[in-house]
């Protein structure tokens, strides 16, 4: 029962954080701005949740120095890949990262992966590409492709890193990655190498409000189902986030939902279904 609300709440934390790359392109705030802000509030929170569930952060230099830098980069690369490219080429790019996850699980972790899964996520992958392609077409932005899958290859790694225990606490984990960030931009603020930070209150309410009230309890139910669920299911779960950021692209554009993305979103949640289906018979 626990895990079918774990997974329950995976779900709808995918479908909330897949409304990202709609919030980077509708709010027009630079990178420099969306890092600290996000990193500024996240850290924030990340200690006052800590303290309230009894986990309490415990900095490490050492962390700081490590997921700070990965995280940035994270977030820096899929800013600019959102910022470059329709929401059609981003997001197919960036859930490749389910298919690494599983990868450097086996890899580093000597996770089992259930041989029987694979077709199924092949299966959601394909749901993936049937709702975002448009007319066959891909982006010739060479850079902006580039660094989406940079991207992709940071979000597996900070998946590891929840996997294999090395934040000792979910909220430890959270507050090494975004105070690592916020020391990382503010350090980088006293050079030429990003552009100012934009304080401007029509920018900061909504990307406040964004941060706070959806992408931190979206991240806080993913990093506390990472080491509950195995690699295949909550690679599968993933792909939810994909349905939620074409569905508030049709809605910026004020377009309905075409059969492809009906026929997409099957293919995602009955590849879903199925590798939740072999997790419970092994």
């Amino acid at each position: 029962m626990h895990q079918n609300l774990l997974i329950g709440a995976l779900i709808l934390s995918q479908l909330t954080l897949g409304i990202y790359s709609y919030v980077i392109k509708t709010i027009p705030a630079n990178l420099s701005t969306q890092v600290l802000a996000r990193a500024s509030i996240f850290t924030a929170l990340a200690v006052l949740a800590g303290y309230a569930s009894g986990q309490p952060v415990m900095p490490s230099l050492s962390h700081l120095l490590t997921m700070g830098p990965l995280n940035v980069i994270n977030i820096a690369s899929s800013y600019y890949a959102y910022t470059h490219l329709p929401t059609m080429v981003s997001i197919p790019l960036l859930y490749i990262y389910p298919f690494i996850n599983i990868f450097l699980s086996s890899a580093l972790l000597n996770s089992t992966v259930h041989l029987w899964s694979i077709p199924w996520l092949v299966l959601s992958f394909i749901g993936v590409l049937t709702i975002i392609l448009h007319k066959g077409k891909l982006s010739h932005n060479i850079w902006a492709i580039g660094a989406i899958l940079v991207a992709a290859i940071t979000e597996s790694l900070i998946y590891i890193s929840f996997k294999s225990g090395y934040h000792q606490s979910q909220f430890n984990g959270l507050f090494h990655l975004y105070a690592g960030s916020l020391i990382a931009v503010i350090a980088a603020a006293g050079t030429n190498l990003i552009a100012p930070f934009d304080f401007t209150a029509s920018l900061w309410m909504p990307l406040t409000f964004f941060i706070a009230c959806i992408g931190f309890v979206g991240i806080v139910v993913e990093t506390y189902a990472i080491p509950l669920l195995s690699v295949e299911l909550f690679s599968a779960l993933a792909f939810f986030a994909v349905i939620s950021a074409y569905i508030f692209t049709h809605l910026a554009s004020e377009s309905t939902p075409t059969l492809k993305t009906i026929l997409g979103s099957v293919l995602i949640i009955t590849g879903a279904v199925a590798v939740r289906y072999i997790s419970e018979k092994q």
